[in-house]
């Protein structure tokens, strides 16, 4: 009987440093999905940078090339197609770079909803944690009294 309420009282420590590790690596692993959105977050920055970028280098190579057919009278027409197309593709470039700001928007708030989530999930998981914690501490307490009520039964011959 003194064996398995040593096992058992070993048996429950041993649960509740488990789940005490468990809280720290759930812990750990709110860190790493903070961690991980801020990266996201810095990619899609740079992703806009080298857009940017893009765009300034491609109006920098037309202007060039426009200033080259510039000199040349007998190329006076195809530079009026260009500055035509060039003016379709910006507007067609604003319209995209508009619904690209629309969709940022819309990804950081589903961002947003899913470190709620996640926040809360793991509230609720070191809830649970903790109530299997107290159940295990409760039902020892428990124990305890029935083996001193029993002793005490003996004791008076009830």
């Amino acid at each position: 009987m003194a064996e398995d309420r040593e096992f058992q009282n070993s048996l429950v420590n041993h649960l509740s440093s488990l789940i005490d590790g468990m809280k720290m690596l759930n812990q750990s692993v709110a860190n790493n999905l903070q961690t991980t959105h801020r990266f996201d977050a810095e990619f899609i920055k740079l992703s806009r940078q080298n857009m940017q970028l893009r765009d300034q280098m491609i109006e920098f190579h037309s202007e060039a090339r426009g200033d080259i057919r510039d000199v040349r009278s007998e190329m006076a027409a195809f530079r009026n197609e260009m500055v035509k197309f060039r003016t379709e593709v910006n507007s067609r470039l604003d319209a995209l770079f508009q619904r690209v700001g629309e969709l940022e928007g819309i990804v950081e708030g589903c961002v947003t909803q899913l470190r709620e989530l996640a926040i809360e999930a793991r509230s609720q998981y070191n809830e649970i944690l903790n109530a299997l914690q107290g159940n295990l501490q409760n039902r020892r307490a428990i124990e305890d009294l029935n083996e001193r009520l029993e002793a005490l039964e003996r004791r008076f011959g009830v």
